[in-house]
């Protein structure tokens, strides 16, 4: 595997459509329509806005902290991965899950330094947002690729059972005890994990039918622009998005995805082929 070819696709994926969508954003903040500050565009474009203080986050961006926690781990991951023996890599991965799962019950409590007193640190971050914890989850998902990229596939009693698994994990804050509630990211990426391994252990279901539906189908290859655009276009916080009203702050999103996607990410994925 080559770093540099894969660092090179990352780019091409990523990159060009978050200019624009920061560009897009500057430009209706200096308009007065969102609120954007240029030190959260900045900390946004250079994938850091994980780390940023309650005190500065703006509406416009506060999305963009789990493409930071993503770039972050794909900077560290193959570094390890092209270093590290598969048992290395197993014990590795476990380990900064079990940290994460530390972090989600201690960080907030945390007390720090801060201004001249004691500050609890879940005051100024939001902890589940930090790169540790939240980097647990893609750990989750790294474990699982590992595990079966070495052949390791679950027996046909627990492929029966995953469904449910999936089910119970996802839905976790329904269940588990208070004290373990900040674990819930975990819980669910473990669903997660599992349903991905059943869907490819299980190819000829009715779900996998589904999610081969041409128009579903789609719906994943822009669902980069969805991302990007929808915390513009639709309230899903404090405040108004630009097209407040749920049907068309939707529909605007999506708009904005497919002009994303057809004229911009798929002609720039045309050039990762010279990275294969």
């Amino acid at each position: 595997i080559s770093l540099r070819r894969f660092y090179a696709r990352r780019f091409l994926r990523l990159t060009p459509p978050f200019v624009v969508f920061i560009l897009f954003t500057w430009a209706l903040a200096e308009a007065g329509i969102i609120k954007a500050r240029p030190l959260g565009l900045v900390v946004s474009f250079l994938y850091l806005y994980d780390f940023m203080p309650k005190t500065h986050l703006d509406a416009g961006l506060s999305h963009t902290w789990s493409l930071a926690v993503e770039e972050q781990f794909y900077l560290i991951w193959p570094l390890l991965a092209m270093s590290f023996t598969r048992s290395r890599l197993l014990v590795t991965s476990a380990l900064v899950i079990v940290a994460c799962g530390v972090a989600y019950l201690v960080f907030p409590d945390l007390v720090i330094p801060f201004s001249s007193h004691q500050t609890r640190l879940a005051q100024l971050f939001h902890v589940p947002h930090l790169f540790i914890p939240a980097v647990g989850a893609i750990m989750v998902g790294a474990l699982a690729g590992i595990l079966r990229a070495h052949g390791t596939v679950p027996g046909e009693r627990l492929l029966r059972w995953m469904p449910l698994l999936f089910a119970l994990l996802y839905g976790a804050s329904l269940w588990i005890p208070g004290p373990l509630l900040r674990l819930t990211p975990l819980f669910q990426a473990v669903g997660v994990a599992l349903l991905l391994v059943w869907i490819v252990e299980r190819q000829r279901t009715l779900l996998v039918r589904v999610l081969e539906f041409r128009p579903l189908a789609y719906l994943g290859k822009i669902s980069y622009g969805i991302y990007l655009y929808h915390v513009i276009f639709m309230s899903t916080g404090p405040g108004h998005g630009l097209v407040p009203w749920f049907p068309y702050g939707l529909l605007a999103s999506l708009a904005f995805a497919v002009v994303s996607y057809e004229f911009l990410e798929r002609r720039v994925l045309r050039y990762k082929d010279r990275f294969r």
